[in-house]
């Protein structure tokens, strides 16, 4: 049977606008659906051409649209029965974002994969506000990255429902358990390994209706099916009786491809009902193939996008590019820094262990290949890690290049290092020529990192920000800036370097365009990123670095 049908709304008359028209004899059933959705109108046409009418936007309506599988989603009861607020209490919420919210709401199980910088935080709250307000649901809990529990998921909560009341849970154990037990809050934000440590807390809340809403922030936390945290998250959302789970679970990622083998464990702790490869084999059996010898050596079958579409489902996407018209451009330039006196002898020493290692042993095992490759990279960059703990190498010339770069932009920037050490030196350097400068790495926790963020972003405290990537990966705002300044490779990869650049090209960017500038000292650093950018694995990449330098 082919059908052609729309729906068009009409909030002022509380009425839909429906047209279905339709070849074949309707022995499959189909042709009743219709006619019993056109029964609920007071004219109808004749039925066999095709019916135009006038419906009421009633409760029963839609379900028989639902039935009918109706087209669009602006007959959805959400467009009719709420009131979007302001997002954060100063936007007026993007015809995308709204479609987000309602699709959310009209799911208990469902997925949130649209590109970074398209407001899946907004389109959540409005999505949580809306079951609130009509009473499908009373309360939620967000986990989601340290970095964006205060600063992103409970302020704009906060600025878009002022009614609501949210609480960060954080602090020792036992305080955190204190606030399970204690606070009224409307909405609980909670991270990773915190979900974990309160597994028993968190699953009681939901078990007897204290919690009704899960919402997991970037979901790639949660891709190891075979880690405790997978597991402890598991028992939560799915525990052995259904009705004791929480009765809607929203996962959110803007890079839901970025690891096919991770999508195992995205489907099957969020909506393992609707994934059809029940076990890890079977599903890196769909999505791979085997090309050597090695553990890792398994690349991605050509049809592997089309398999995650499948498993990731029921799945709502926009991309950034399609929503967001007005984004300034990015460029991205790469400049070389010589390496110091100092720096060029410890490389070379580097080199010749790595040369010395292939030719003694033959095989090098993956991770001293890795141990290497990064020393030669922390080097490069001004920063080593010796057996008596952190120290710093002369890399002026590195230095100097990023002061200049700094200096000649007029607006702020951020500079990613994928070192501790080199996070450290690098801000102490430029604080020292004068530059207002913060640094953010995995020992800048809490309320510091929230405070450094929110400073950078909206005072002229701070001109520069020196992090490691992974810390402004997921939800921070930082369009202050219009420059990033990538300081050697970044061994998270290149799935934390775009999403840290999204923080910079986003719908807040006044400036006309983003400038990406990577900085090297060597050949080798060169073609590591030129690897990644291509999207190889890093530990492919780091093999194929070992070969250039060993020739073997």
């Amino acid at each position: 049977m082919t059908i052609d049908m729309t729906v068009r709304t009409d909030r002022e008359s509380g009425n839909l606008a429906v047209y279905a028209g339709w070849t074949a004899d309707g022995k499959d059933g189909a042709l009743d659906k219709f006619q019993a959705l056109f029964a609920l109108a007071d004219e109808a046409e004749d039925w066999r051409d095709g019916t135009a009418a006038l419906l009421p936007w009633s409760d029963e309506v839609v379900g028989k649209l639902k039935e009918c599988a109706a087209p669009g989603r602006e007959w959805w009861p959400f467009y009719r029965d709420y009131d979007p607020p302001l997002v954060e209490g100063q936007f007026a919420p993007m015809p995308h974002q709204l479609e987000t919210a309602a699709f959310l709401a009209e799911h208990r199980r469902a997925y949130c994969t649209s590109t970074m910088r398209t407001g899946k935080t907004a389109s959540t709250v409005m999505a949580f506000d809306y079951l609130r307000k009509t009473g499908r649901a009373d309360s939620a809990m967000v986990v989601c990255p340290v970095s964006v529990m205060e600063g992103v998921w409970a302020r704009t909560f906060r600025q878009t429902c002022p009614d609501l009341k949210v609480t960060v849970v954080r602090g020792t154990a036992a305080k955190r358990r204190k606030i399970l037990d204690e606070d009224d809050a409307d909405v609980l934000v909670v991270n990773y390994d915190g979900l974990k440590l309160l597994e028993a807390w968190v699953g009681l809340m939901f078990r007897t209706g204290r919690l009704n809403v899960l919402v997991i922030d970037e979901l790639s936390h949660y891709g190891n099916s075979r880690s405790q945290r997978w597991k402890s998250a598991d028992r939560i959302v799915n525990p052995f009786k259904e009705e004791d789970g929480p009765e809607y679970v929203w996962a959110l990622t803007g890079t839901p491809a970025a690891d096919v083998m991770a999508v195992y464990g995205y489907a099957t702790l969020v909506n393992p009902a609707a994934m059809p490869w029940k076990t890890w084999t079977g599903w890196q059996t769909a999505v791979q193939t085997r090309w050597g010898a090695e553990a890792w050596m398994w690349r991605d079958r050509p049809d592997a996008p089309e398999k995650v579409r499948e498993a990731l489902q029921p799945n709502i996407r926009f991309n950034k590019e399609e929503v967001l018209k007005d984004l300034p451009p990015v460029t991205r330039t790469r400049l070389e820094a010589p390496l110091t006196k100092e720096q060029a002898g410890i490389f070379d020493g580097l080199k010749r262990e790595m040369i010395a290692l292939t030719e003694k042993d033959k095989i090098v095992k993956a991770d001293r290949k890795a141990e290497l490759v990064t020393k030669l990279f922390q080097v490069a960059a001004g920063g080593v890690i010796a057996s008596e703990g952190a120290t710093t190498v002369d890399a002026r010339h590195r230095n100097g290049l990023i002061l200049e770069l700094v200096r000649d932009n007029v607006r702020k920037s951020v500079i990613f290092c994928a070192y501790r050490a080199v996070v450290d030196q690098l801000a102490r350097f430029l604080e020292g020529e004068g530059v207002q400068t913060a640094a953010v790495h995995g020992s800048v926790t809490g309320t510091a990192r929230d405070r450094i963020f929110d400073e950078f972003q909206n005072s002229e405290k701070y001109r520069v920000l020196v992090a490691h990537p992974v810390t402004t990966a997921y939800g921070t705002e930082l369009a202050a800036a219009d420059q990033l300044i990538i300081n050697g490779p970044l061994m998270s990869g290149t799935h934390t370097y775009m999403q840290g650049l999204e923080r910079l090209s986003s719908a807040r960017q006044t400036s006309g365009q983003v400038s990406v500038v990577e900085i090297v000292s060597s050949p080798e650093e060169a073609l590591f990123m030129d690897a990644l950018d291509g999207r190889t694995g890093q530990a492919e990449a780091t093999a194929k670095l070992f070969e250039y330098v060993t020739g073997r």
